[in-house]
């Protein structure tokens, strides 16, 4: 048995009372409800109190500002104003024996995009027996934007992370590739001006007797060492270009969305 309230108390007794007393207690349940009122209307958030069927009994001046209900929307069904709700889905959870409260998330569009987390629970006269539904409601529109500035943000980082060790991790190959091309030019211009060298100052009789094996012999080996360095040179860039295809492949594929590949159990 729910132990009884002051109004039940008062009806008990409403007709040993006078004018006088029944003026005083009906004031003060009006300074008690404006009283209450001052508050639910100073409060950040909505309150909503809707009857079984979802019409709206009672809304404070947050829920009316924040939905862009009218003073006069009272006993009309909430869910002609604001769609968004789910109002079947919400009362039939909260008329489930295993739940009492309800929460989620809405996006609404009227009066303007907001963000809403909205909690709802049952209002029972007696156990297990829902007679109307309280909402409360939250804008998350400012937190939800700060969390999607932060993760834009924290994406920019990554891609700027990203982009950094990319160019840190080609830059090496490359300036690989740089010095040896040099080295092979350096070497190159060697063996041209070692198969160009004009014949030193002779006599007539020198002239007409053959090259001497020893500077044969020398010129030989300056262009087997050029070519053997050149080949080393050639290699080292043909490895770097290598490690560069590389790193590029892994980049695009770090980039490139992953097929899903279905298996069965």
């Amino acid at each position: 048995m729910l132990k009884p309230t002051f109004l039940d108390r008062l009806l008990g007794r409403i007709d040993k009372l006078d004018t006088k007393n029944v003026q005083a207690i009906i004031n003060q349940l009006a300074r008690e409800r404006s009283f209450l009122e001052t508050i639910f209307n100073t409060i950040e958030d909505g309150i909503l109190v809707l009857d079984h069927d979802g019409k709206l009994i009672y809304s404070n001046e947050p829920a009316r500002r924040l939905l862009g209900l009218h003073s006069d929307s009272e006993g009309q069904r909430i869910i002609e104003w604001i769609p968004e709700l789910e109002w079947e889905k919400v009362k039939s959870a909260l008329s489930d024996k295993t739940s009492k409260s309800v929460r989620y998330e809405i996006e609404l569009h009227f009066p303007r995009p907001k963000f809403i987390r909205v909690y709802a629970t049952a209002i029972e006269n007696e156990p297990r027996n829902l007679t109307g539904i309280l909402l409360i409601l939250h804008d998350e529109t400012n937190t939800r934007q700060k969390t999607l500035e932060m993760v834009e943000a924290e994406r920019l980082f990554a891609a700027s992370l990203l982009a950094s060790t990319v160019a840190h991790e080609i830059g090496n190959p490359l300036n690989a590739i740089n010095i040896h091309l040099q080295l092979i030019e350096r070497e190159l211009k060697r063996l041209k001006a070692a198969l160009q060298t004009p014949p030193r100052n002779t006599t007539q009789t020198e002239e007409s007797q053959p090259p001497s094996p020893t500077n044969h012999t020398t010129s030989m080996n300056v262009i087997e060492q050029a070519l053997s360095r050149m080949d080393h040179f050639l290699n080292v860039a043909k490895t770097e270009i290598g490690r560069l295809d590389n790193i590029v492949r892994q980049f695009l594929s770090r980039l490139r969305p992953l097929t899903p590949k279905f298996t069965t159990s």
